[in-house]
């Protein structure tokens, strides 16, 4: 009677073990993109490499990809991130061209005025400069030194204009090419929204249908053991047949020891090899040792014969 009952309390350790575990991991299954408070971003580098700018995109590729649903929504925040970064970069650089004092036709249009005015001058003062001595008045050196001030002046001006439009057309191909890397993250971003939406859903019906089988087991168990109760309290001789002496200890731990397996391989703490070999091996156990116990010569025999 007392071996019944401490059957029954063990085996309701057990059910209430395995439904604590399913209620701890209920929370940690589901995952939403838009929820973004509970997991921590890794933002990559913002500088893109001159001679690969689109590496920075490589490791969100499909090929790259993790596998829970935790990491992928980690590696949506962390891309989101990074094309936001490149929006913010997109309209600041927009802005300074929209505000320069000069657009590239204006200084192409400088440019060449400019170009024009310092072959004038240069051409001007190659001929002051061929004027034989004798025949210079006392203004010469003064139109010399103005020209020669004109020509520094406007050479100036079309280093700066050049090195301007030298500006403008970098973040002009800047602007392109972030335009086509915000272009390649966005698609990525929504490829990676539904790939979060796919796996946490698929998730949450595994975790479904683990619940459910584990109620089921729980409800078999402790059918058996009820079962194990009423035999225990209304059979007393087949009781003391079943359990008792060393035959009824094995019996306990391996019926315990069949149940713990179970819950472990449904929470996942157990792999299915792992599983096979434990649930192998203990049927060998029990097959071996029914053979050698209707074996005659074994203990069994003898002490019926006796």
């Amino acid at each position: 009677m007392k071996l019944s009952k401490s059957i029954l309390l063990l085996a309701l350790g057990l059910i209430s073990f395995n439904i604590s575990v399913f209620a701890d991991t209920t929370s940690t299954e589901e995952t939403n993109p838009s929820d973004q408070e509970n997991v921590t971003t890794t933002n990559p580098s913002k500088s893109i490499v001159a001679s690969d700018p689109w590496r920075v995109l490589k490791p969100y590729q499909r090929a790259n990809w993790p596998e829970k649903a935790t990491d992928l929504l980690s590696l949506w925040q962390s891309l989101a991130a990074l094309v936001e970064d490149w929006k913010l970069e997109f309209n600041e650089n927009q802005f300074e061209l929209d505000n320069s004092y000069w657009t590239n036709d204006e200084i192409d249009t400088e440019l060449q005025y400019y170009q024009s005015e310092l072959s004038f001058y240069k051409a001007r003062i190659a001929e002051m400069e061929a004027t034989p001595e004798n025949e210079r008045d006392e203004y010469f050196e003064d139109d010399l030194s103005y020209y020669k001030g004109d020509v520094r002046f406007y050479e100036g001006e079309v280093v700066y204009l050049q090195e301007l439009k030298t500006k403008n057309n970098i973040i002009e191909a800047r602007q392109e090419l972030l335009l086509g890397l915000i272009d390649e993250g966005e698609s990525l971003l929504e490829e990676l929204e539904r790939e979060v939406y796919y796996v946490s859903d698929e998730n949450k019906r595994s975790h479904d249908f683990r619940v459910v089988l584990s109620i089921a087991f729980c409800v078999l168990v402790l059918g058996l053991i009820m079962g194990f109760f009423f035999i225990a309290t209304k059979r007393p001789n087949i009781a003391d047949a079943i359990f008792a002496g060393p035959s009824g200890i094995q019996f306990i731990t391996l019926f315990l020891l069949v149940i713990a397996l179970v819950l472990f391989g449904l929470t996942d703490i157990l792999e299915g090899k792992e599983l096979a070999a434990l649930l192998g091996s203990i049927s060998g156990y029990i097959l071996g040792r029914g053979l050698s116990m209707g074996q005659p010569g074994n203990n069994g025999d003898s002490d019926a014969s006796s």
